[in-house]
């Protein structure tokens, strides 16, 4: 009886010891179909076919039936794997498997659900724990090309750009026309008169247009908002001008 238990304890440590070793495989697959299995566990390795360029860090024997017998642990490997829009791994032994794919990639079937999804730095990151995967997907490439190295697109949107902005400027000014022609009235027009007739302070202003000082000042204020005339202070004294009228003189 204790011959029995003994043996059942050493057979059941020897089952985990394995899962626990077989769990340490890391298959990473990485477009356009370099693959890497890290710290292998056993020492024969199923590789899917269309394999080439093989590289192990230790000595190994190729059978030619889609795997690899290694001569000792732990090994590296990595080889060159041309999946065609198909990526299908069947490995015996229960291994970790990475699966790294452009974001432009649309993956058309997955036989296992995967463990995570994740979306990175421009690449679909899929994991998986089985020993058989198998993925149908589709990258198209061109879409991608067009879309990031295209000239005609920024071309296009420069030239948009370009067009909302001197249309804005051409309604912008339209409007500030618009909106000068429409405040001015004839108490506007006799404040122009009298200071193009000389009156360059208020009292002036409000003798020649024979309107009150008040109005005056208020109407003043709101010909130099408008860009009408100009405001000028000099020796703490203020007088207007027509604006552009020294130019004007000058010629």
């Amino acid at each position: 009886m204790k011959t029995l238990l003994l043996f059942s304890l050493l057979l059941l440590i020897g089952i985990l010891s394995s899962l626990s070793l077989t769990a340490t495989n890391i298959i990473i697959f990485k477009y356009p179909g370099n693959v890497i299995i890290l710290d292998c566990s056993s020492k024969v390795v199923f590789i899917p076919k269309c394999v080439t360029h093989i590289e192990v860090n230790v000595s190994y024997v190729n059978n030619g039936c889609c795997r690899i017998i290694l001569s000792r642990l732990p090994a590296n490997i990595s080889f060159i794997y041309r999946p065609q829009g198909v990526i299908k791994f069947s490995e015996p032994f229960n291994s970790k498997i990475i699966i790294e794919l452009p974001y432009c990639t649309k993956i058309e079937y997955i036989n296992t659900p995967p463990l995570s999804f994740n979306i990175s730095n421009g690449k679909i990151f899929m994991t998986f724990y089985s020993g058989n995967v198998t993925i149908l997907y589709y990258i198209n490439e061109q879409n991608r090309n067009n879309i990031i190295y295209n000239p005609f697109l920024y071309l296009s949107i420069i030239s948009t750009v370009g067009s909302i902005m001197i249309i804005y400027k051409i309604m912008k000014g339209r409007s500030k026309i618009e909106v000068q022609t429409q405040e001015i009235d004839e108490r506007d027009k006799k404040i122009i008169e009298a200071i193009k007739s000389g009156a360059d302070n208020l009292t002036k202003i409000a003798e020649l247009s024979s309107l009150p000082r008040t109005t005056v000042y208020r109407r003043v204020k709101k010909l130099v908002s408008l860009g009408i005339i100009n405001e000028i202070r000099e020796n703490g004294k203020v007088r207007y001008e027509i604006k552009g009228d020294k130019n004007e003189k000058g010629k």
